[in-house]
């Protein structure tokens, strides 16, 4: 949020610090937190299980090793493809979806706790591809309790797969003219009428 008439006014650059009509800037700079670098794979699905899985999925060339009732009892996607029309599909191809999302989506199917604002987005968009409620609702509680992400995107992420809890949640956390017209400049393409309405009434509230 800083600009840069915070640090140094142009006439103090170009009169003290420009040499040979050239400045040269260092920066020092403290790395206070990462995110989604290195991420440490909280369960194996690779050739360490193969004895003990049923099914194989291929996500570009990454071969991912398991069984097939966990991801049925889950995903009605799964549970069609795996169970239906009696058809044996020992190895599933997927080419279009990304094996780090793929990774986080099936250690939340497994138990573990995945979710954080590095992985959220994309178990997100699979568990709604692939039908998958749990998953879908503890996303929705870590957006709620415990997630960063800025007010409009978690308003955008709400809107995209129909969080009905957390959309609520964005419209209350709305408390000034700042928080609507950051809403409005990320011109999220699902904003709605009844949401639109909503941002509206909590505007006019704030400028009584």
């Amino acid at each position: 949020m800083w600009g840069w008439d915070d640090f140094m006014s142009w006439s103090t650059l170009l009169g003290s610090y420009m040499v040979n009509r050239k400045v040269t800037v260092e920066a020092h700079v403290v790395i206070k937190e990462m995110i989604g670098l290195d991420r440490k794979n909280l369960r194996k699905f690779d050739e360490s299980v193969r004895d003990v899985s049923d099914v194989v999925v291929v996500v570009k060339d990454r071969r991912f090793y398991l069984c097939k009732e966990i991801l049925a009892v889950q995903s009605t996607y799964f549970r069609s493809i795996l169970f239906g029309n009696n058809e044996e599909h020992p190895e599933i191809e997927f080419h279009d979806i990304d094996p780090e999302d793929f990774q986080a989506f099936l250690e939340l199917l497994h138990g573990e706790s995945s979710v954080d604002d590095s992985t959220v987005e994309g178990i997100l968009h699979l568990a709604h591809v692939y039908n998958t409620p749990m998953c879908v609702r503890r996303c929705e509680e870590f957006l709620i309790e415990k997630s960063k992400f800025k007010l409009d995107k978690k308003l955008e992420l709400s809107l995209r797969y129909k969080l009905e809890n957390l959309k609520p949640t964005c419209i209350s956390h709305v408390t000034s003219v700042a928080d609507v017209r950051e809403i409005v400049s990320a011109e999220i393409r699902e904003m709605d009428l009844h949401t639109s309405q909503a941002l509206l009434r909590k505007l006019l509230i704030i400028c009584d």
